[in-house]
């Protein structure tokens, strides 16, 4: 098994060196589909991009801005240049660049970057997780009581979701657990394979959304949920969580 770690470098020292560079009036837009989108994304992947086509001509690139409708295939490299652009735009500090390759019909490298929190995650297939270097495990504990858990979604594109998204808001209510919404997908799952959440459930389809953050949990050790009783696969709704057990004691019922 490759062990990636020229890739890791090379993306990290990318990441670092287009933030030095990014101006300090970002440029706010309106994408089509009314998304934000700043100056500072295009900066960002643009980077990211001119490195992979440098270093490594013959792969390919799925990224959010410039090759949203690729798919994957072998050696290629998922990009999110900023995930939270609605909480980057609004001054708000929790956003991140992210990155992941899939290679070998599976994903194999993630990199997480805040640059406002001074964080770094990454994980390599079969070699762990890692905070600013340092490894990070997911937890035993099965008490749900004042544990946090994220939501992100429902959207009105995801309608036929939001039946199943009020039954585990409730869920979380009855198990007296603090609801959060953070509004970037990579921090949230960064965050969980961190310890701060105890699962994240979100109905976000986008691969460049969850291939990161999907990684490192699964790095980590952390539990990702069956869909239909089949392994999740991305662009399906994804609930995850510390530990098996933690989303066992959640599917029980409880009145507050």
């Amino acid at each position: 098994m490759k062990n990636y770690i020229k890739e890791l470098t090379d993306i990290h020292s990318t990441v670092q060196e287009a933030l030095k560079t990014l101006n300090e009036d970002k440029e706010i837009l309106l994408k089509a589909n009314e998304d934000l989108v700043t100056s500072s994304d295009l900066h960002i992947e643009k980077k990211i991009i001119k490195m992979i086509k440098t270093k490594y001509p013959t792969d390919h690139i799925l990224s959010e801005e410039t090759y949203s409708t690729e798919t994957l295939k072998n050696r290629t490299w998922i990009i999110d240049p900023i995930d939270g652009t609605s909480n980057y735009a609004s001054n708000l500090e929790l956003y991140c660049i992210q990155v992941a390759l899939y290679d070998q019909d599976d994903l194999v490298l993630s990199y997480l970057h805040l640059p406002a929190l001074n964080k770094t995650y990454h994980a390599i297939k079969n070699q762990g997780a890692f905070l600013n270097n340092q490894k990070i495990i997911s937890k035993k504990e099965k008490t749900l009581s004042n544990a946090l858990i994220s939501f992100i979604g429902p959207y009105k594109k995801d309608a036929q979701q939001e039946p199943l998204t009020m039954t585990y808001l409730q869920k979380a209510a009855d198990h007296n657990m603090k609801i959060r919404m953070l509004g970037s997908v990579g921090v949230e799952l960064a965050f969980m394979a961190e310890g701060i959440f105890a699962a994240v459930y979100t109905t976000a389809k986008n691969i460049w959304d969850i291939a990161p953050g999907l990684l490192l949990i699964k790095e980590a050790g952390g539990y990702i949920v069956p869909n239909h009783d089949k392994p999740y696969q991305m662009g399906q709704t994804l609930f995850a969580w510390q530990n098996e057990e933690q989303y066992l004691t959640f599917l029980e019922d409880k009145k507050r």
